[in-house]
C-alpha cells in the first residue's frame, strides 16, 4: 500500500498517536509492516525520526510485540508498505518478509523472519489507518486529518511477484474506526479498486 505521513494535529492536553499499516493474516496469525506516530499534548510530533518502521506478528507460538527498522521518515513523505508471508515456500524454507520504501527520500528497510509456525494463513490482506495499542491499552487517536491510501492489493499464486490485483478484486469490506459509541475515523468506499480515503472524526474519549 501507498500513503503520505501525515502532518498531526495536537489535541490539547493530550497524548495521541496514529499507525499505518498493510497485514496479511486470519484466525491465527496475522503478519503486518507500517509505521507509528505520535503527537504529544503540547504539539510536538515525536517518534518520527528514526525506527518508528515495524514489522509484527500476532499469533500462537510466535514472539510477539513490534519490532523496530531503521527507517527514519518525515511528515510529508510517501511511503510504500510490502508484505510476503510464506515467500518462496519450498519444503519449509518458506519466511516472512517486510519492506518499507520511503519514496521521497529513496530509503527503504526490509526485514525477514523464519519461523514454521510463523506463516499467515493468508485469509485476509489489509490496509489499515488505526489508533495502536501501547501498553495493553489503545491510544488516544491522533488527529490526522484527511489520508489516501492508494494501491492496497494482494499477491495470491500465479501473478508475477509484486504484481498484486486490487484489494477490490477479492470479497472485501469497508470498516469505520469506533470507540465508546462514536466513530473515530470514517472510511470511503473503494476507488479504481484499491484506493480509499480515512477521514478523522475524534480522538476516542469524546473530543
Amino acid at each position: 500500500m501507498y500513503f503520505t505521513v501525515p502532518i498531526l494535529t495536537p489535541t490539547r492536553g493530550k497524548d495521541t498517536a496514529l499507525s499505518e499499516w498493510a497485514g496479511v493474516g486470519g484466525p491465527k496469525m496475522l503478519v503486518q509492516a507500517g509505521i507509528g506516530t505520535d503527537i504529544d499534548a503540547r504539539g510536538k510530533q515525536i517518534g518520527i525520526q528514526k525506527t518508528t518502521a515495524w514489522w509484527e506478528l500476532f499469533g500462537e507460538g510466535v514472539q510477539g510485540g513490534r519490532h523496530p527498522m531503521n527507517l527514519a521518515v518525515n511528515p510529508g513523505d510517501q511511503l510504500w508498505v510490502y508484505i510476503g508471508s510464506n515467500a518462496n515456500h519450498n519444503g519449509n524454507n518458506g519466511y516472512d518478509g517486510f519492506l518499507i520504501e520511503d519514496l521521497t527520500t529513496g530509503t527503504s528497510q526490509t526485514a525477514y523472519y523464519y519461523d514454521p509456525k510463523g506463516f499467515s494463513d493468508a485469509q485476509t490482506a489489509e490496509c489499515i489507518v488505526e489508533r495502536p495499542v501501547i501498553n495493553g491499552s489503545s491510544a488516544l487517536l491522533a488527529n490526522f486529518g484527511h489520508m489516501t491510501i492508494t494501491g492496497c492489493g494482494a499477491y495470491t499464486n500465479g501473478q508475477t511477484q509484486y504484481a498484486m490485483a486490487p484489494i477490490g478484486n477479492f470479497p472485501n469490506g469497508q470498516i469505520n474506526m469506533v470507540g465508546q459509541g462514536a466513530i473515530l475515523a470514517s472510511t470511503s468506499p473503494l476507488r479504481n479498486g484499491a484506493d480509499f480515503d480515512v477521514t478523522w472524526k475524534g480522538t476516542g474519549n469524546g473530543t
